[in-house]
Order: C-alpha cells, then sequence, then structure tokens
C-alpha cells in the first residue's frame, strides 16, 4: 500500500502543507522543518512516504556524526522526524513503511548495518509502533529537546 522513496522537488508543495495534532508537535519537525537541516547537512537524507504515489509522511535518515549520542556504531543509519500528515495518519502506513525501511535501507546503502532512532518517553504511540516493527530497547537514556528519551536499535 506504501512506498518509500528519496525525497523529490516534485513532492515539496504537498508536504509543506502537513499538518499534525497539536499533541504530536513536540516531538517530531514538520517535513518542511527537517527538510532545511537536509539542505544545510549532506549526511541528512529526506525519505517520503508514497500512497497512491502521494507524499502522505515523511522521515529522514541520518548518517556520520549526527548519530553520535544514540550509537557506537559508525554503520549505523539514525532515523528523524517522522510524520504522517494529519488526514493520513490511523491508515498504517507509518508501520508499513518502517516494516519495508530494513529492504530499503540495504539497498541504498550496503554498509549501512543497525537503524537507531530515540523516542520520547511520553510519546507512547510511536514507541508502540517501533516495537511492532522490531526495534529492540537499547537501554540508552538521553535528554531530548522536550524531555528524556529512550534509544530503540534494529540489526539489520
Amino acid at each position: 500500500m506504501v512506498d518509500i522513496c528519496f525525497y523529490q522537488p516534485e513532492h515539496q508543495d504537498i508536504l509543506n502543507q502537513f499538518q499534525l495534532s497539536e499533541n504530536q508537535l513536540p516531538f517530531t519537525e514538520l517535513p518542511r522543518q527537517a527538510l532545511m537541516k537536509c539542505h544545510q547537512d549532506s549526511e541528512r537524507y529526506p525519505i517520503v512516504i508514497l500512497h497512491k504515489n502521494e507524499p502522505v509522511g515523511f522521515f529522514v535518515l541520518h548518517m556520520g556524526n549526527g548519530i553520535r549520542g544514540y550509537t557506537d556504531n559508525a554503520r549505523a543509519v539514525l532515523i528523524r522526524a517522522l510524520s504522517i500528515t494529519r488526514h493520513a495518519q490511523g491508515k498504517g502506513f507509518a508501520l508499513q513503511a518502517m516494516k519495508s525501511l530494513p529492504t530499503f535501507v540495504r539497498k541504498h546503502f550496503p554498509t549501512v548495518n543497525e537503524m537507531v532512532l530515540a523516542v520520547n518517553e511520553d510519546n507512547v504511540a510511536a514507541e508502540q509502533l517501533y516495537r511492532k516493527v522490531g526495534f529492540l530497547d537499547s537501554g540508552l537514556k538521553r535528554e531530548g529537546p522536550i524531555g528524556a528519551q529512550s534509544v530503540f536499535y534494529l540489526p539489520l
């Protein structure tokens, strides 16, 4: 039902219109915010989640120095800023995208052997999503922008 692909300029208009609920905004960035950081950092790769060729979700894969503090594994990739636009939520798009992500990463980043991410401890829905996909709690805690985060990982 969904595909994931690298961001293309033709996705920009729809990504700029993404909306999240008020309670989701503290936990992630909107695509337009994340894309600005991608333009400034060559180690960030913007990824779009498509349903029927229309963007419904977005996240960033971050490599290199940006993963320090999340893992000591230099061959890991960090998942950042996952969001599903408000009208597309609750349809399983995030779950489908995260289930297909290991195959995507192996294809496009063959040296990567682990995916990592940080989940705010108050973001129960995100934690449940990542656990369903097979992410494991590393036991590492860190302080995020709005509070404590748990670091999760998935070996590839």
